[in-house]
């Protein structure tokens, strides 16, 4: 079934679709400008799919905490930025 979205919820839809993007692109451009993270990122992928190479799930949750706090890192220094 579907549900009228009000005008007030496509604003806020709108918003999170936009911070979604902006923390991505952040993230993206951090790791173009700081190459020993995208390398210590992309070496704990690869020991994460040694390790786990039919558990997606395991996978995901094993990149959690690094993922959280590089995003973090990421958006500090993409607001130093502008």
């Amino acid at each position: 079934m579907l549900q009228t979205i009000t005008p007030s919820g496509l604003e806020c839809l709108r918003l999170r679709l936009i911070n979604y993007i902006e923390r991505h692109l952040a993230f993206r451009d951090f790791f173009r400008q700081h190459a020993d993270d995208a390398k210590k990122y992309g070496e704990l992928k690869e020991t994460l799919a040694q390790r786990f190479p039919n558990d997606i799930e395991s996978y995901r949750d094993g990149k959690n905490d690094f993922i959280k706090a590089l995003e973090q890192r990421a958006i500090m220094w993409h607001s130093e930025k502008l």
